[in-house]
């Protein structure tokens, strides 16, 4: 092989790997740790459209804690926050009563699957019943 050839391949391998290298996923693993303010809206759709309800909510994160309100401020979740690549674990240790025939508003706890990109958070909770919970938040600057 001429030293030329040798060249030209090294030089192709070198593009292929930092064309390679460059392709990186959008998605951010939310950091836990690090306090974090979002605010956004929620959306939940039921199977039937029997309780669809949407409304302002708001995230703080800190230190494995999260507080969060939705129902545009009026419902208090707080606690522990687990965070893996994909999912999101919020235990909420707020105690709440609710009528009987009122479904529990949705409240940050539970496991969810999320997706972060930097500035916008999804949140995202389908339910046995065939309902669908997105919150929709975004990193305060």
């Amino acid at each position: 092989m001429q030293p030329s050839n040798v060249k030209i391949q090294l030089l192709t391998f070198a593009l292929i790997a930092l064309a390679f290298s460059a392709c990186e996923d959008d998605r951010v693993t939310l950091n836990k740790s690090k306090r974090q303010v979002f605010e956004g809206s929620f959306t939940v759709t039921t199977k039937d459209n029997t309780a669809d309800e949407s409304a302002t909510s708001t995230l703080e994160i800190s230190d494995s804690r999260f507080k969060g309100l939705t129902y545009n401020g009026s419902i208090l979740a707080a606690g522990r926050l687990t965070v893996t690549e994909s999912k999101i674990i919020f235990t909420d240790t707020v105690f709440k009563i609710y009528p009987a025939n009122i479904l529990p508003p949705r409240c940050l706890n539970g496991t969810y699957d999320y997706t972060f990109d930097g500035n916008k958070l999804q949140i995202g909770n389908k339910y046995p019943s065939g309902g669908v919970e997105l919150h929709t938040l975004y990193l305060k600057k």
